[in-house]
């Protein structure tokens, strides 16, 4: 083994896990091998063969041959191994072998589906063929009779044709009629239905003219009422500035009072002041009233004059502190 040209690490044992499938061989009665000492087997395939197939009997030819090409590969490589060189050529040719046999067998496999696909298609094409012919015949007898009937109906239809426009002339003379009475009547309902549309919008104008009398109305009565409300609020204000005056002059009267000889005369002159404002807020309180009660317009002048008494007498109290 020390003496071998390679090692064993340098063989190639791929093929041990290639796929295999079984072919069933028939027995051989030929002699082992004629295979002679010095052929060389490493180069020449069918020297291989030839040695494989010629070890041992045929049965026992044929029980190798049976079992699974993987061990087959085992039980050669480890009987070869010792052959250097030899053993690895036989091994690649066994494989080499193998390989062919299968593609020959898928070849036969695709030439017989083709053979048979070629016959079904001849059959096919003899069967429609036949059909093809039985057809025609049958649709040269089928024109035939639908030209018979074809003829016989244009004859009927010819006749029909005549009795129909015969038929259409006489109605035609109804309906022209007919179709002058009614339009009659619908120009009687169009006139009809053009004095409604005309009444209708009168209509619609006096609805219209109705509603916008009714909102200037609406919108009257809103502004009166909205000068009524105004006028209260200034009587309102009016009243507490006759409150305020009256509160004005009870302290004075009090100041008066509290005050020393040597101011009585200055204390007198303000409290005249004092009801001389308070009688001008009296009479601008009745004019205030005659005024709301003579017209919209007054009142918008009574609502300025109240102003100006109100500007008047929230001065008032300014005045007092000035003196």
């Amino acid at each position: 083994m020390k003496d071998l040209p390679f090692s064993l690490e340098s063989l190639n044992w791929s093929f041990i896990s290639a796929p295999t499938r079984r072919i069933g061989v028939q027995p051989t009665t030929d002699p082992p091998w004629s295979v002679m000492q010095g052929d060389g087997i490493s180069s020449d395939p069918s020297a291989c063969k030839e040695i494989l197939g010629g070890l041992g009997t045929p049965f026992e030819v044929n029980r190798t041959r049976a079992l699974p090409r993987e061990l087959r590969i085992n039980q050669l490589s480890s009987m070869l191994v010792g052959s250097s060189i030899v053993a690895n050529a036989i091994m690649e040719d066994y494989k080499v072998l193998g390989r062919r046999e299968e593609e020959t067998a898928r070849l036969r496999a695709e030439a017989e589906e083709l053979v048979k696909a070629a016959r079904e298609g001849a059959e096919r094409l003899k069967r429609d063929k036949a059909a093809f012919e039985q057809h025609k015949q049958t649709e040269e007898w089928a024109a035939t009779a639908g030209l018979k009937q074809v003829r016989t109906l244009a004859k009927l239809l010819s006749d029909e044709c005549k009795s129909w426009k015969e038929t259409l002339s006489n109605e035609r003379k109804s309906w022209k009629e007919s179709w002058a009475k009614q339009n009659e009547t619908l120009f009687r309902v169009r006139q009809d239905l053009t004095n409604a549309k005309a009444a209708n919008t009168a209509l619609v104008k006096e609805k219209a003219a109705a509603e916008a009398v009714a909102q200037k109305a609406k919108e009257a009565e809103s502004r009166i009422a909205k000068a009524l409300e105004d006028a209260k609020g200034v009587e309102a204000r009016a009243a507490r500035a006759l409150e305020e005056a009256n509160a004005d002059r009870a302290n004075l009267n009090k100041t008066v009072e509290g005050l020393q000889v040597t101011i009585v005369a200055e204390v007198t002159a303000r409290a005249a002041e004092a009801e001389a404002r308070a009688r001008e807020v009296d009479e601008a309180r009745v004019a205030l009233f005659l005024h709301l009660t003579s017209s919209r317009t007054i009142a918008t002048g009574c609502v300025i004059t109240v102003s100006g008494i109100l500007l008047r007498l929230s001065l008032m109290p300014l005045r007092t502190q000035l003196v």
